[in-house]
């Protein structure tokens, strides 16, 4: 349970449940190996509680897998059970954790950058909040899209996320599902008050509201470019409020069309 203190009662239920569930997976795998469930459990158990170690002692996934085999067939022979059926347990266990994480990695909806739409500060409010836009300070980049925020009212009652910039960024805007959710802007995002303000919109109010309300997207097919249907819908509908210019809104239609086609299998 990566970044979640164990001194701590939400650190403790998770790492309760994390026990659980590796020691029901660990116990099923020892009885089909011919030992006994009680054994698998307590050691894919215990293997789950202590699987920070492995990350910590080694780099790659093979020496990580060997260390966390360890571990579980230690635990297994100090709780009466066969060292073999341990290590077994705890490998099975520790590679799918590894598996979970990958995919919640892959947990994520960008707003397509790359559009030929000329830079225009012109509808910035302020000088000072005009210099934070094209400022290369990471955190001038944030205080600004937290003043767009503010400025054009967008929120998500109840949803919590991390606002971040990227310089190297290639889209306007991502949303990630990974451990927690986070809103990262690219340089696209800046090119105008207004385009700020939709991609702001177009992640806050739809993506992390998705992620929020509907969960991640679990490798359902069509389902990545059904919520860029949905959030394309939006930036076309809510233009005016955002004061986006026609060229900004001919480029979101034409990304609601290119994900809608790919959603009905036309491309």
């Amino acid at each position: 349970v990566k970044g979640m203190s164990i001194t701590t009662s939400e650190g403790m239920a998770a790492y309760a449940k994390l026990a659980l569930v590796s020691g029901v997976t660990g116990g099923v795998m020892a009885e089909l190996q011919g030992g006994r469930f009680g054994n698998g459990f307590v050691s894919a158990g215990a293997s789950a509680v202590l699987s920070p170690i492995p990350e910590v002692a080694a780099e790659g996934a093979a020496g990580q897998t060997v260390i966390a085999a360890v571990i579980g067939g230690t635990v297994s022979e100090l709780s009466g059970g066969k060292f073999a059926n341990g290590a077994i347990a705890a490998a099975f266990q520790f590679a799918v954790g590894r598996s979970i994480a990958a995919r919640r990695t892959s947990e994520a909806s960008g707003d397509g950058g790359g559009d030929p739409i000329p830079e225009d500060l012109s509808g910035v409010p302020t000088d000072r909040l005009r210099a934070m836009m094209t400022s290369s300070d990471p955190a001038d980049r944030v205080g600004a899209a937290r003043q767009a925020i503010a400025y054009f009212k967008i929120k998500v009652p109840g949803a919590r996320y991390e606002l971040r910039y990227d310089g190297n960024l290639k889209y306007r805007g991502l949303t990630e599902l990974n451990g927690g959710l986070s809103v990262t802007l690219g340089p696209p995002a800046y090119r105008s008050w207004s385009q700020l303000g939709a991609t702001l919109g177009h992640e806050i109010e739809v993506h992390v509201a998705q992620f929020t309300v509907d969960g991640p997207m679990g490798g359902k097919p069509g389902e990545y470019d059904r919520r860029e249907v949905s959030a394309y819908e939006y930036n076309i509908r809510q233009s005016s409020r955002f004061g986006n210019s026609q060229p900004e809104i001919e480029v979101m239609k034409n990304l609601r069309d290119y994900h809608l086609n790919r959603l009905q299998g036309n491309r």
